[in-house]
């Protein structure tokens, strides 16, 4: 059986938020049964479902359940790894969107990008079928947030999702 991973990267600024909030992040890297030691400052791919358990415990132990969504409001585009040059580097928003879709899974295993254009607007959702996580709150969240950003910042221009 595959087992979905996802890159460390996707947690950068989690310790700092937390301390922020009044926690303790070691305490809340372990409960999730992850070492706080060997995801922090790394490049590595991680289970995706540990992850997803950081960001729930978290959010519950700090009563704070928009956790994800600050996490991804702070976090920039060197999240994403080479691809965030690959993306950058394209020559329009289409171009580079299609590059993301079809590369995600470099830097998160088990979740699908998809965009339909409809008329002038364009409707992006992000799906994953490993149940664990893709029923979470915070995974929607995370990924909500970090697809606006990622568009905000190709797109140059102030969006009006809806």
């Amino acid at each position: 059986m595959r087992y979905p991973l996802i890159h460390s990267s996707f947690l950068d600024g989690f310790p700092e938020l937390v301390l922020e909030k009044g926690g303790e992040p070691k305490t809340l890297y372990e409960g999730a049964n992850l070492s706080f030691e060997a995801t922090t400052g790394t490049e590595m791919l991680i289970p995706f479902d540990r992850q997803n358990k950081l960001l729930d415990i978290a959010a519950l132990k700090l009563d704070f359940p928009y956790l994800a969504l600050e996490l991804a409001r702070r976090q920039t585009i060197a999240i994403y790894g080479p691809l965030a040059s690959m993306v950058v580097a394209s020559e329009n928003l289409g171009e580079a969107l299609k590059i993301f879709i079809d590369h995600i899974q470099l830097r998160v295993q088990t979740v699908k990008l998809c965009l339909s254009l409809k008329g002038d607007a364009a409707e992006f959702s992000i799906e994953s079928d490993f149940t664990k996580v893709a029923n979470s709150v915070r995974f929607q969240d995370h990924g909500l947030a970090l697809s606006y950003n990622l568009i905000q910042i190709l797109y140059g221009q102030q969006l009006s999702p809806r």
